[in-house]
């Protein structure tokens, strides 16, 4: 991610599996632009609905996923990543509430530092 232009994220994330779901939250934080799309074989409606409401996720996809479902959101967030860099006005509206929580735990730190050496940072949430 340090290397390359990120524009979206697919991430695996279940029960127990804090870092990423850290992770997806500090992204979009950070860098608004950069979509995700969230994978999971679990059934946890919190877990989806904190996603959503903190992280802004692009989709949320249970598993098992079909190559065609993955491919068809993929073409869509990519499409929305490229009005975000024609208009980025339009990221203000998906600015995501400050989790203290996360950016003050030792994953969050340690993740937050690595989020703001991302080359591509063209909007400053």
């Amino acid at each position: 991610m340090q290397e390359q232009e990120v524009a979206v994220v697919v991430a695996d994330v279940g029960t127990g599996n804090a870092d990423v779901t850290a992770m997806i939250k500090l992204l979009k934080r950070e860098n608004p632009q950069i979509l995700s799309i969230v994978l999971t074989a679990a059934s946890d409606s919190d877990l989806v609905i904190e996603l959503i409401n903190l992280a802004q996720i692009f989709r949320f996809l249970n598993k098992p996923v079909k190559v065609k479902v993955l491919k068809s959101h993929l073409h869509a967030a990519l499409a929305q990543y490229i009005t975000f860099q024609k208009s980025p006005h339009l990221l203000k509206q998906h600015r995501v509430q400050e989790s203290a929580q996360v950016r003050n735990s030792s994953a969050g730190r340690k993740i937050l530092a690595g989020l703001l050496s991302l080359p591509g940072r063209w909007f400053k949430a």
